[in-house]
């Protein structure tokens, strides 16, 4: 079945160690959306801190927020899971009495803290966009709906947090380890794959056609809730026994080289029959993009040998045309050296045509004209002389004897 919806765990998973998206991301994104399949962070953050992340294709996202509490598709929020507001108090109040343990409480428009432990905000300014100090947490959970509880207790979140509140609310509400620094409380039943369910519903898709990624415990019902399922190579143990597949680590980008290997491109085109006993009628065209390109690929080869037949073909007319161009030139080269080899100047060039050839070759032969009438005339006077002069010699010679 073909996949329509993959979601995938911000932190350990999708992001590097770093804190980095995966080069090429978000064409990948927008190739996927071209095709029909449409791509949802899933994390424990705030949706405000999620959307920030992903600038221009933060509108073409669907956004699991909050463990599950807040869903989104791009700015529109789908749904918004709110928690007793009596378990909200008593959340807070235990945070309270616990040493290192801080709170904060997350809403529609915001999150609200009332400790300025310098830790506690360094890392809760990493998940939260927008939050607001308050003199009294207390107070303001009463005020507002909360979807999610978040407890910060630096490196000792599964030993110094996580017991106190499973013995006090496993059976009230959602409690879930996230990181080593966090631990998560959402209305019961709530989780990463149950907002997957809300966003199948909005999408008019199974769980069969979803795929997700995850590395830590709070991914767990997120892996259970699609019908392929990995865990990063960098996953907590349980999660890989939980995970269909193990994929390469966030930081060898195993989120986007899973989705190429596993999900193949495909080009979609629909139209509308438009027959009367054919009504409301769609013909759907599907053909995956290695298919696609061959006939691109045929093209460029035969463009590429076509080219070189045709500087072959080029190559040889010129090579004739030159010699077809030069062949007067190489006939007025042999006439020339036959002048001036020898005493005809009665040869002359080929002058047929008008092109500038023809032309050189006239002006040539009229020249080689002047000077064989010149010499002719030469010939002529010295001829003339000798005739006029024999007889007076003759006379002078008779006399002389």
């Amino acid at each position: 079945m073909s996949i329509k919806l993959i979601a995938a765990d911000m932190d350990g998973t999708l992001l590097s160690s770093r804190k980095q998206l995966p080069k090429g991301f978000f064409p990948l994104v927008r190739t996927l959306k071209k095709i029909g399949v449409r791509f949802a962070p899933a994390s424990g953050r705030q949706y405000y801190n999620l959307y920030e992340q992903f600038g221009d294709i933060a509108d073409e996202l669907m956004y699991i927020s909050e463990n599950g509490g807040m869903v989104c598709d791009g700015r529109k929020i789908v749904s918004f899971e709110a928690m007793p507001q009596q378990l909200v108090c008593a959340a807070v109040e235990l945070a309270r009495g616990l040493p290192n343990v801080h709170a904060i409480a997350s809403m529609r428009d915001g999150a609200a803290y009332e400790d300025d432990d310098p830790v506690f905000v360094e890392n809760m300014a990493m998940y939260y966009a927008r939050r607001k100090k308050v003199p009294d947490l207390l107070e303001a959970v009463q005020q507002e709906p909360v979807c999610k509880v978040a407890l910060f207790c630096k490196n000792a979140a599964e030993t110094n947090v996580l017991p106190y509140y499973r013995q006090m609310f496993d059976d009230k509400l959602q409690v879930a380890l996230s990181g080593a620094d966090w631990v998560d409380l959402m209305r019961l039943g709530l989780s990463k794959g149950v907002a997957v369910g809300v966003m199948c519903d909005n999408l008019h898709i199974t769980p069969a056609q979803c795929m997700a990624f995850g590395d830590y415990l709070n991914d767990v019902e997120l892996l259970r809730s699609v019908g392929e399922s990995y865990a990063m190579a960098n996953a907590h143990e349980r999660l890989k026994k939980i995970a269909k597949h193990v994929c390469p680590s966030n930081d060898e980008d195993g989120v986007c080289r899973t989705v190429r290997v596993r999900g193949e491109t495909w080009y979609i085109f629909d139209r509308r029959l438009e027959q009367n006993t054919l009504r409301d009628l769609w013909l759907r065209g599907a053909v995956p993009e290695t298919r696609a390109d061959a006939p691109l690929r045929d093209i460029v080869y035969v463009c590429v040998w076509s080219l070189l037949a045709l500087t072959l073909i080029a190559i040889a007319g010129g090579v004739l045309i030159a010699r077809r161009a030069l062949k007067p030139l190489r006939a007025m080269a042999l006439t020339a050296a036959q002048i001036s080899g020898g005493d005809d100047l009665k040869k002359r060039m080929p002058d047929g045509g008008s092109d500038e050839l023809a032309q050189l070759a006239g002006a040539f032969n009229g020249m080689m004209q002047r000077l064989d009438d010149a010499f002719e005339a030469e010939r002529q006077f010295a001829s003339d002389a000798s005739h006029e002069l024999r007889t007076p010699m003759a006379v002078i010679m008779a006399q002389c004897e």
